[in-house]
């Protein structure tokens, strides 16, 4: 079994500005989408992402790593349908 390969610190690096960018904006569409339910025992916040309104900054992240990968185009279409009944 081959190790998972993880992407150079020079290619993270060279791509930190778009990282950054695509970090915050995820995590605000995320928040903004997320609905709350009441917690019937008083467990903590009880609730759902509605990840689909994060579709476009998704994709995003999606053909962001693909650059880092050296992902082709086909690849990159397959990652993102890969979950597409998630994403809608």
């Amino acid at each position: 079994m081959k190790k998972f390969p993880f992407p150079s610190l020079e290619m993270l690096n060279s791509h930190s500005a778009e990282i950054s960018d695509l970090k915050i904006r995820v995590s605000n569409c995320l928040n903004n989408s997320f609905i709350a339910h009441n917690a019937r025992d008083n467990s903590g916040r009880v609730g759902e992402f509605r990840t689909a309104q994060c579709r476009c900054e998704i994709d995003e992240i999606d053909d962001l790593i693909g650059v880092i990968y050296g992902l082709n185009v086909a690849e990159i279409t397959s990652v993102k349908n890969y979950d597409i009944h998630i994403r809608r």
